[in-house]
């Protein structure tokens, strides 16, 4: 990341300049949060504040998705599989929705059943990739996955296909 900040950062075009900035910072966010806990906040989509502390003691993995993600969308069969595998050993599944609007989300679960909660922005001007959650992680693009340990810790990125269930098992 820093050679590419220091490759592309000087160019002579702002706008290149501008993103490669974003692009290193939000890398570097990323990549501190390995082994730290992560500070899962939000509400439920029916407006009650997410309660983190039953997660304790469980393996949890947290999906960073949007209802106009294609790859997020093709991602739910292979994580809802894990899930039925692992659940009952103690393996979660939260849905951080990056979605604008509360609407759009609950529109979509009229049609999609998810067997794990999904969280939003407590904050409604806080929404999408400007929530407070996507900001502290860096997150630039999804599917962006993020697996915690019993403690709340993170131990993996990107735990995605096949990675998901060898990691899990």
């Amino acid at each position: 990341l820093t050679s590419l900040g220091e490759k592309f950062g000087a160019s002579e075009n702002p706008e290149i300049a501008a993103e490669v900035k974003e692009i290193v910072e939000s890398g570097k966010k990323r990549l501190a949060l390995i082994g730290q806990p992560l500070p899962l906040a939000g509400v439920t989509l029916d407006g009650q504040p997410f309660d983190v502390s039953t997660l304790k003691g469980k393996i949890v993995l947290v999906d960073f998705w949007a209802t106009w993600c294609g790859p997020c969308l093709e991602e739910i069969p292979n994580i809802k599989q894990v899930y039925e595998q692992y659940h009952a050993k103690g393996f979660e599944v939260v849905g951080y929705n990056i979605d604008d609007e509360r609407a759009t989300v609950e529109q979509f679960f009229t049609n999609q059943k998810l067997p794990w909660q999904t969280v939003m922005s407590a904050d409604p001007d806080k929404v999408g990739f400007d929530s407070p959650l996507a900001q502290f992680c860096g997150v630039k693009s999804i599917p962006f996955l993020v697996l915690l340990d019993g403690e709340g810790k993170v131990i993996a990125l990107h735990t995605r296909g096949e990675r998901l269930g060898e990691k899990i098992a």
